[in-house]
């Protein structure tokens, strides 16, 4: 659980994050690729509040969007700063 969420906290900030600063259009193979490893690290986290969190997102989420996500996901893996 702690590794699969430190794995969806670094996707999102080294690809998912930068890429929607930069707008995902410009890099949508990126963006794409980025999101299934997030999906598949929240589902490896058994948590069902970063599920949650993750399927009540917008269809086109912005990075203040992601930031509930990724605070959650930096506490469950033990990452002391953000």
């Amino acid at each position: 659980m702690r590794r699969a969420a430190h794995d969806g906290y670094v996707t999102l900030i080294t690809t998912v994050l930068p890429v929607l600063r930069t707008g995902s259009e410009s890099r949508p193979g990126e963006f794409a690729s980025g999101w299934r490893h997030l999906t598949a690290a929240v589902e490896g986290t058994r948590s069902g509040e970063a599920r949650t969190l993750l399927a009540n997102l917008p269809d086109r989420p912005t990075a203040n969007d992601l930031t509930p996500l990724t605070q959650l996901l930096a506490r469950i893996a033990g990452v002391s700063r953000m």
